[in-house]
């Protein structure tokens, strides 16, 4: 929650406890028309704030990875939705926004490369962020041509993972 929502969350309660306290009621009738105004005030800001909120996509095999990394970034402001393949993510609910793809290269038999260039080639231009435990310098060239935003070894820094998330999303709302 914004610091702006839970000031207005907090006007509200507090304008709520004065109405109970007072005895006028005209002054306590005021009051309530206060608190119903911060509660609407809160819950626009929060709507508001949520339309902004960017959405990462997370295509790795390895659950503990999988989650380590959308902890980290739900923790930096980013809605996450997490997937254990490239069929998953393939499959995944028409409806559901992604702005941005951390995609592990090798997902168990699948390759996010291949995956990469399906997208492309299917006109999905969304921002992937590649990250692998391999060390090939082949694989590597191979991520970066196929138009990655950014390529990061595994295990990946926080920072360095936060970092290219904002790099691919610069327009943070």
């Amino acid at each position: 929650m914004s610091p702006k929502v839970e000031e207005y969350r907090r006007k509200a309660e507090d304008a709520e406890k004065e109405a109970e306290r007072i005895k006028d009621p005209a002054l306590a009738n005021a009051c309530r028309d206060t608190a119903r105004k911060s509660r609407e005030l809160a819950d626009q800001t929060e709507r508001r704030s949520e339309s902004f909120q960017k959405t990462v996509a997370v295509v790795d095999d390895d659950l503990s990875v999988r989650n380590a990394m959308q902890t980290l970034l739900n923790a930096h402001g980013f809605r996450t939705h997490g997937f254990s393949s490239a069929r998953d993510f393939l499959h995944r609910d028409a409806g559901m926004r992604i702005d941005c793809v951390i995609l592990d290269i090798h997902l168990g038999a699948e390759c996010g490369i291949q995956l990469r260039r399906r997208l492309k080639a299917d006109g999905c231009e969304l921002p992937i962020i590649f990250v692998t435990g391999s060390s090939s310098s082949a694989v590597r060239q191979e991520a970066i041509e196929s138009g990655c935003v950014d390529y990061l070894q595994k295990p990946v820094d926080a920072r360095d993972l936060v970092g290219a998330v904002a790099k691919a999303l610069p327009a943070m709302g």
